[in-house]
């Protein structure tokens, strides 16, 4: 619950935890990487930091889903 200045209580279903978000930031994390190889000319690295980056970005779209469809049940 969240109570507010003027006093009402609101339920709170949202609560950001930046912990969370750990595996979208190694996504952009090897984004960056591959875009400042590409840059220089290294296309091996770049090729292989875009496709992990490509992985690690699907796994956290495949886990977002499952967690939007079965959401916490202890509200």
């Amino acid at each position: 619950m969240i109570i507010l200045k003027i006093g009402i209580k609101v339920p709170c279903l949202v609560i950001i935890n930046p912990k969370k978000f750990t595996m979208l930031r190694w996504t952009i994390i090897f984004i960056i990487i591959a875009v400042i190889a590409a840059i220089f000319g290294f296309g091996g690295v770049a090729e292989g930091a875009a496709s992990i980056a490509k992985v690690i970005f699907f796994i956290f779209v495949v886990l977002f889903l499952i967690s939007l469809i079965f959401g916490r049940k202890g509200f």
